[in-house]
């Protein structure tokens, strides 16, 4: 548990204005035991009170460590939400005019407090002059938990990913009564902090499903053999050469001698080396709920051409892939500060791409199914030439792999 400070840091070229993290401390356990976390709900509720209820500071991130904390699920339950999924939950705000139908909500925010606060007030802005309206948030007495915005409802929920190889489990759950009139209390009192806005706050928050590398990943061994093969080596013989440690020859290899071996054979094509899965390891997509919860953690997209489908069909395939890549390309540049605008644009303008992909999808008479996979992002050269040392020549991250087949009713 890291304790950090936001500090704006102005770029003196572009002129931007980010910020950076100055820890204040960390804490840590001695022990390897998982549930060590138990407890520091409490502890940092009495450091929270004290900072805002004294008008010192807002402690962001500490409303989703007290809702998993007191989610009250049973140990062992697959859907259960412990102090242990802290690292990978985060709140959403959705707006949702009708309490009987919750197709009819869209997603205003995500991440911890003043991000969805910020963008809570970004999402009420006039959109032609820009000003904000003075802003009143009531509770209801009865029924589910919600925010009655200046008389429209808004839901509060915390949704855990639950990690696994190629897609993630998801937990979603919207919170009640009570805990939507503390969140208001604490929105309150971060209001009289940050008179003039909540400037400092990330766009998306680290989670760290998909953030660090794994321990292993699993490779294609048709396309290993294919690599050693080019270099006139056996895997036996790679070992040797490049004195590596004895390491079997299977499909699940650690990180880090996958990393080495697509450098020492010189791949040009280093993500053939990932497998691919298979379809029945993948999810059908038939709302835009899991899409939502990836955008913020994957680079770009790649995808199978469907078999059995005319050239037109597969022509307005690949623009409606296009489009969505392009939107997480949009959406990234903004969040590193990449790219500035005179307004600031809330967040539910990215939110909504996922739903116009599925829709440009579904339209086309084709079915989606979608999982996560690693994908490594060549470095231009004037960065890696610059650098005094041999740079490493990929920047890491991950993609939205799609597979499509023609809808039954379709065929």
């Amino acid at each position: 548990m890291t304790l950090s400070t936001p500090v704006p840091n102005k770029d003196e070229e572009s002129g931007r204005i980010g910020n950076d993290a100055w820890p204040l401390g960390v804490i840590t356990s001695l022990s390897e035991d998982d549930d060590w976390l138990t407890g520091s709900a409490v502890a940092l509720e009495k450091l929270r009170r004290h900072l805002e209820e004294n008008g010192l500071a807002v402690v962001d991130g500490c409303a989703v460590l007290y809702l998993c904390a007191n989610s009250h699920d049973r140990p062992g339950s697959i859907n259960a939400v412990t102090v242990a999924d802290v690292p990978n939950s985060e709140l959403v705000l959705l707006r949702e005019d009708h309490e009987d139908d919750p197709q009819s909500g869209y997603e205003i925010a995500r991440g911890d407090e003043l991000t969805c606060w910020h963008q809570l007030e970004l999402s009420l802005r006039d959109d032609r002059t820009c000003v904000m309206p003075s802003i009143s948030i009531t509770t209801p007495t009865e029924g589910g938990g919600a925010w009655f915005v200046n008389g429209i409802r808004h839901v509060w929920a915390v949704e855990t990913i639950k990690p696994n190889e190629y897609v993630p489990g998801r937990v979603f759950r919207q919170i009640g009564i009570n805990d939507c009139e503390r969140l208001l209390r604490r929105y309150k009192l971060a209001k009289r902090i940050h008179a003039s806005g909540f400037l400092h706050h990330d766009l998306n928050k680290r989670i760290e499903y998909l953030t660090g590398l794994p321990q292993t990943y699993r490779v294609d061994l048709h396309r290993v053999l294919h690599l050693l093969n080019r270099a006139g080596l056996t895997w036996e013989a790679y070992l040797e050469r490049f004195e590596q440690a004895p390491q079997p020859m299977q499909s699940q290899l650690p990180a880090g001698f996958v990393f080495e071996l697509l450098k020492n054979l010189q791949a040009d094509k280093p993500n053939d080396l990932f497998a691919r899965p298979n379809l029945s390891e993948m999810v059908r997509v038939d709302d835009d709920s899991l899409l939502r919860s990836l955008m913020p953690r994957i680079s770009s997209v790649r995808y199978v051409r469907p078999e059995f489908v005319d050239d037109e069909t597969a022509k307005a395939l690949r623009e409606a892939v296009d489009t969505f890549a392009s939107a997480l390309h949009m959406h990234q540049l903004i969040a590193s500060n990449g790219l500035t605008m005179e307004h600031e644009l809330p967040y539910l303008v990215y939110a909504s791409d996922a739903e116009e992909f599925r829709t440009s999808v579904n339209t086309l008479g084709l079915v989606m199914h979608v999982a996560v996979m690693p994908h490594l992002f060549p470095i231009p050269e004037q960065f890696t030439k610059e650098s005094a040392i041999e740079a490493w020549p990929w920047a890491f991250g991950h993609v939205l792999y799609a597979r499509f087949s023609v809808a039954e009713e379709a065929q």
